[in-house]
């Protein structure tokens, strides 16, 4: 993962591995998984961390719900934080899908993030296009452009 972040004109730029394990398939209706991520600054320095439960129902063929609950390490601010959320996905079309969701990781600031994600047909990547107000707890708008590839 490779994050570049401008908040109030001062920028930053981090990067390390996020893997997601898939405990239980959400085909059996229940899907559950577990998330670790770390990222590093240029210096080498470790300036966020996760540890994340996400839970998937499904909800027919196009719509899915998640929720998930965790854990987030932040080298600025409130160093550990406990944090929850719940999203609706929609599959558009085979390769468009949009998200809404809404998320507690900082007292009394409620986070929220619709995103627009394209997925080539046969392609091992994920084009996403996101916009949100306060998803790094701070920032009031947020607007972000991430590409994942998948093994």
């Amino acid at each position: 993962m490779l994050l570049r972040s401008v908040v109030a004109g001062s920028g930053s730029t981090t990067y390390g591995p996020a893997a997601k394990l898939n405990l239980r398939d959400e085909r059996l209706g229940l899907g559950i998984g577990l998330i670790g991520q770390a990222n590093v600054n240029t210096d080498g320095k470790l300036e966020s961390g996760a540890l994340i439960l996400p839970v998937t129902i499904p909800a027919g063929s196009v719509l899915r719900w998640n929720t998930n609950v965790g854990w987030l390490y932040n080298r600025s601010g409130e160093r550990d934080q406990f944090f929850s959320g719940s999203q609706l996905e929609m599959t558009v079309t085979g390769e468009l899908n949009v998200m809404a969701e809404c998320f507690d990781r900082n007292p009394g600031k409620i986070g929220a993030q619709v995103r627009l994600r394209w997925t080539p047909r046969n392609a091992n990547y994920d084009l996403d296009f996101l916009y949100g107000s306060y998803v790094n707890g701070a920032a009031r708008h947020i607007v972000t452009l991430n590409l994942t590839l998948r093994s």
